[in-house]
C-alpha cells in the first residue's frame, strides 16, 4: 500500500452516517477500529484484504481517499449472483472475493465472513473483527 493510501482516523459522525445509509449497526470492534484506522489492510484466510473505508467528506483529500467506501462496495455487490441479501462488504482481496458482515434485524454480527465470487459460498473466517491481523 502506498503512503497516500495509508489508513487514518475517522470521526464518529461518518461511521454513524454509514450505518444510517446501510440501515445497520456495525459491530463494536469494527467501529473501534474505524475510529483509528479507516481503511487499511488485514491478513485473513490466506489472503491480504484491502478494507473499505467509511466515506469521509471532511476535506477534499479524505473525500477522494474514501470514494470506494463500504456503502458503495456493498451496493455494487448486490447485483452479483450469490451475494447474500443480508451482507455488508467491508473488504476485498483484489480477485473478486469479499470480506463481509452478516446482519439480522439491522444489527451486524461480530463474525467476519469470506464470500467467494465464483461459487457464491460464504464462510466464517473470524469470530470477531478484532481477531483479524492488521498488515503493517
Amino acid at each position: 500500500m502506498e503512503a497516500y493510501e495509508m489508513p487514518w482516523p475517522v470521526d464518529e459522525k461518518f461511521i454513524e452516517a454509514c450505518e444510517a445509509t446501510l440501515g445497520v449497526k456495525l459491530p463494536s470492534e469494527y467501529r473501534k477500529s474505524l475510529k483509528t484506522e479507516n481503511g487499511g489492510e488485514v491478513v485473513c484466510d490466506g489472503d491480504n484484504w484491502d478494507l473499505h473505508p467509511v466515506w469521509d467528506k471532511s476535506d477534499k483529500k479524505r473525500l477522494k481517499r474514501t470514494a470506494m467506501d463500504i456503502v458503495r462496495e456493498t451496493a455494487a455487490l448486490k447485483d452479483w449472483v450469490g451475494w447474500p441479501d443480508n451482507a455488508i462488504c467491508i473488504g476485498a482481496n483484489g480477485m473478486g472475493d469479499a470480506l463481509a458482515f452478516l446482519y439480522e434485524s439491522g444489527v451486524c454480527t461480530p463474525s467476519v465472513y469470506r464470500w467467494q465470487h465464483e461459487t457464491g459460498e460464504i464462510a466464517m473466517v473470524a469470530r470477531d473483527f478484532g481477531r483479524l491481523t492488521r498488515s503493517e
